[in-house]
C-alpha cells in the first residue's frame, strides 16, 4: 500500500468507538493491532484481529452512511486512508482486488450461513405446513 493514502494512524483504547453507525465519511480503515468487534443495532455481530483487516468499505463503496459501528474490543491500532471510490478503482487496482476478494468471501460466508440456518428451520415456523 502507498504511504500518500494514510492519513494517520490512530490509537485506540479498549471499549473505544472507531466506527459509528449511521456516521458519514469516506475513509477506509485497516487495523494493525488488537481486536475489533462489529455491532448492529446495538447488538454485536461479528469480530476481527487479523493484521491487514480492513473495515468501512461499504460506505466507501456505496457513498451512503456507516452500516454498523465498530469497537476496540482491545487496544488497537488502525491505519486511516481517505480515499473515494473512483480514485481507488483507477489508481490502486492492487487494493481495489483486495477489496473485491474479501467482498466476495465475507459474502460467501454470510450465504451459507442463511442457508444453514434456512435448512435448519421447522417448516411449521414458516407457516408453511399444509
Amino acid at each position: 500500500m502507498t504511504e500518500e493514502l494514510i492519513k494517520k494512524t490512530v490509537d485506540y483504547p479498549a471499549g473505544s468507538t472507531i466506527v459509528k453507525e449511521g456516521d458519514e465519511d469516506n475513509k477506509l480503515y485497516i487495523l494493525l493491532e488488537g481486536e475489533c468487534k462489529v455491532y448492529k443495532h446495538g447488538v454485536e455481530i461479528s469480530s476481527f484481529r487479523n493484521k491487514g483487516t480492513f473495515f468501512g468499505e461499504m460506505s466507501l463503496i456505496l457513498n451512503t452512511t456507516r452500516t454498523a459501528t465498530v469497537k476496540a474490543a482491545t487496544d488497537a491500532k488502525v491505519h486511516i486512508l481517505e480515499i473515494d471510490l473512483d480514485e481507488m478503482l483507477n489508481n490502486y487496482p492492487e487494493m481495489t482486488k483486495k477489496i473485491l476478494q474479501t467482498l466476495a468471501m465475507r459474502l460467501e460466508k454470510e450465504t451459507e450461513t442463511i442457508f444453514t440456518h434456512i435448512a435448519t428451520l421447522d417448516i411449521t415456523e414458516l407457516g408453511l405446513d399444509a
